[in-house]
Order: structure tokens, then C-alpha cells, then sequence
């Protein structure tokens, strides 16, 4: 797809008889991406072993559940496995394994199994440090799903989490912990107060925040406008030639309305900060903007509908269900992503409900 020669996009790009358009990554991929960057292995790698060791054994593993009834466990149910296809699994599975870890070390000791790691400062340091992180990664991945989420509310939480980071990197240089619970509670009985690794690390994570979504940082300027036409310090120069590039819109109309929009004070005052702003105008009114304005909110900023359809799909068409036609598979598709409620009431009230002597005619 994203080949920068025979890929879909880029002979899409060089096909003079295909109109221009925008291209970008999914913003949930990305964001997936982006914390790749994490220098996480040497946590992973001795977590995931351990949690394989006890939990690939049926009897390791009743006994470790045994221990965890008998010391009344937070989580009292059993280790997680993690794997990297379940984006959230990550932190997830680090979560649950520091929070048993107490237990985690009283089982191995009752083996006889030594590791080193698990009374080691520094690396459980920088277990409280990765759940912290993994943590508020994992919320921003779930504000970025669902539907009804337009670009601009995705590239909001994106900024959003940016900011954070910056804001916390400032923070652990400092010393402070207010943001980051886990290694709070580590440092009670850690003496390792050695944070500037672990701000360099939020450093480069936002940096490749930067860096894989500068093509939304190029629409910044033209999604505020469209969000709130009447923003203060609106370069008028250069903003109709950005949304002119944008959706092929003739940057002369576009600033003659930006002109317009700006100096009407009834449109101001009606004005909520919302796209839905842009539907309050007639079409001949403000036409060029109003279309603009519909275009930005057709974009699809990640591919969650597509997948979670598809997840739909292979929870409907089992192996139990081999002679569901393509038909009927499209009918209870569309039952169940649909949001649209039918009226039953009304639907009943046109339904007449047969008597026992129109049924003993019918038989």
C-alpha cells in the first residue's frame, strides 16, 4: 500500500486519470507504532518468562492459584498472557503481574528457583515506570476507538497525550511522581531515584509522536479553523491556499468566504466550536466552506470500523453455521453494526395478532 514506488498510493499519485486526494497512516496504527519505541524488553522478556513457566504447567499452575486463595491475592483469578497481535495486552499483562508479584516471589522461592531481577532496584523501577506508561497508552488507544469518532476528535486526543508527555518529562526531571502512581509506590521502599533515564525515554517517545503524525500537523490549522471559524490570529494569506491544496477547492472563493464568515456577527454568535456549526448555514450562503467543511468530517481517521465489522463477521460465519449464505451473512451483518433502533411499537400496531378460530381455519 504505502510503497514509495509500486505501492497502491504512490501509483495512485503518479495516474494522471485518478483526481488528487489525501492520504495518511491509521491513527490507532500509528500510535500502536509509536510506542514501540519503548525500551521495554528487558522487562518483557523476564516477565513473559516467568508467567510462561508457571502458567504452561497445569500443576505449577493450581498451585499458584491455590497460594493466591490462601493469601487472598488482589487478583485472585491467575496471570496474563500477553501477546503483541492484542495491542492492549501489553499493559494489561504488566499491571497484573506487579500487582502479584509479592505472591510471584514466594512461589519461585517455594521451588527453589532464584531471580535475580526480582530483587533488583533498578529493574523494578523500571517495571513501575513501564506500567505506568503502558497504562495511559492504553487509554489513549481506547479513546481513539469507537464510532462516531471524526479526524478531529482523534488528532485532539493524540495533541492531548503530546502535551502530556512534555508536561511529565518536565516533571520526573524534577522528581515529581504525581502522574505516574506506580513508581510512587515503588519508591516507599526502593532507594533508586535515578529518573533521568526514565525522562529521556518520554522524550523520545514523544519525539516519534512528532514525527509519525507531522502529515495531521500539516491539517492542524485547517481542521481549528473549520472546528471555529472565528479563531483569533487566522493568517487569511495563507490559509485559503492550505484548504485550496487540501480538497481542490478555489483558494479566490475560499478567502472571498472566510472574509464573509468572519465579519458576520449573527453566524458568530451562533458559532458552538463544533463541526455541527457548519450545517446551521445555507448552502448558498457559504457553499465552498460548507462543502470543505463536510469533506474534513467524511475522513476516516483509523480503521476501527473496518475490523471491528470484520471481528463481527467471524463471530457470526463459524464452522457451526457452514450453510449461511452470503445473503443472510449480509443481513445479520448489518443487524448487528447497525444503530438504527426500529420502531416496535409502531410496527406491532400495524400487526394483526390471529384469533384461536382464525388459527383452527388455518390448519
Amino acid at each position: 500500500m504505502l510503497g514509495q514506488r509500486v505501492g497502491f498510493v504512490s501509483l495512485c499519485k503518479n495516474d494522471n486519470n485518478i483526481p488528487s486526494f489525501t492520504n495518511y497512516h491509521c491513527i490507532m496504527h500509528q500510535q500502536v507504532l509509536c510506542s514501540k519505541i519503548l525500551e521495554s524488553d528487558v522487562i518483557m522478556k523476564i516477565a513473559f518468562k516467568i508467567v510462561n513457566s508457571i502458567r504452561a504447567r497445569s500443576l505449577l499452575r493450581r498451585q499458584f492459584l491455590a497460594l493466591l486463595e490462601e493469601t487472598e491475592a488482589e487478583y485472585s483469578s491467575d496471570l496474563l498472557l500477553h501477546t503483541n497481535v492484542r495491542w492492549l495486552s501489553r499493559g494489561v499483562f504488566l499491571k497484573r503481574f506487579r500487582r502479584l508479584l509479592p505472591e510471584i516471589k514466594t512461589f519461585i522461592q517455594s521451588k527453589g528457583e532464584n531471580v535475580p531481577e526480582l530483587e533488583d532496584e533498578t529493574w523494578l523501577m523500571k517495571l513501575a515506570f513501564f506500567c505506568d506508561i503502558t497504562e495511559k497508552l492504553n487509554d489513549v488507544h481506547l479513546n481513539l476507538q469507537g464510532k462516531d469518532k471524526i479526524v478531529i476528535d482523534m488528532i485532539t486526543f493524540i495533541k492531548t497525550f503530546k502535551s502530556q508527555m512534555q508536561l511529565q518529562t518536565s516533571q520526573l526531571k524534577r522528581g515529581e511522581l504525581k502522574h505516574n502512581k506506580n513508581m510512587e509506590e515503588e519508591c516507599t521502599h526502593n532507594t533508586n531515584r535515578d529518573f533521568e533515564t526514565f525522562a529521556e525515554q518520554l522524550e523520545n517517545l514523544h519525539l516519534e509522536f512528532e514525527r509519525r503524525f507531522a502529515d495531521f500537523a500539516a491539517l492542524e490549522e485547517v481542521l481549528s479553523f473549520m472546528v471555529f471559524p472565528f479563531i483569533e490570529n487566522i493568517d487569511i494569506d495563507s490559509l485559503p491556499v492550505k484548504i485550496s491544496n487540501l480538497t481542490d477547492a478555489e483558494s479566490v472563493v475560499v478567502e472571498e468566504e472566510i472574509v464573509k464568515i468572519r465579519s458576520d456577527i449573527f453566524l458568530k454568535a451562533r458559532a458552538s466550536g463544533s463541526t455541527d456549526f457548519w450545517k446551521l448555514i445555507c448552502k448558498e450562503k457559504l457553499l465552498c466552506l460548507r462543502r470543505v467543511a463536510l469533506y474534513l468530517t467524511s475522513f476516516f481517521g483509523s480503521t476501527y470500523l473496518c475490523e471491528s465489522t470484520f471481528s463481527t463477521m467471524n463471530a457470526i460465519k463459524t464452522k457451526h453455521r457452514s450453510r449461511l449464505t452470503d445473503a443472510h451473512l449480509t443481513s445479520c451483518l448489518r443487524i448487528a453494526v447497525t444503530s438504527y433502533t426500529p420502531q416496535y411499537d409502531k410496527l406491532v400496531e400495524n400487526m394483526q395478532c390471529l384469533t384461536s378460530s382464525q388459527t383452527r381455519k388455518t390448519h
